[in-house]
């Protein structure tokens, strides 16, 4: 089986990716998902993603700045 994982929604405050399993012998998609990972703080808003989480001056922060 094959697991292709994307990134396909970024914003300052959340990451949304997408998954598909594959049979890899014959490409017969065997299941689609996604999730959305976002950062909360304790009282449950929305903040921006934590530098541990993505460095200052890495890619998702260039992209969205």
């Amino acid at each position: 089986m094959l697991l292709e994982t994307t990134t396909s929604n970024v914003t300052p405050g959340k990451v949304e990716h997408t998954y598909k399993l594959t049979r890899r012998s014959t490409g017969l998609l065997l299941a689609e998902g996604s999730s959305v990972l976002a950062c909360v703080t304790p009282e449950g808003k929305v903040r921006r993603v934590p530098d541990f989480m993505c460095p200052p001056h890495g890619w998702l922060r260039d992209k969205n700045a």
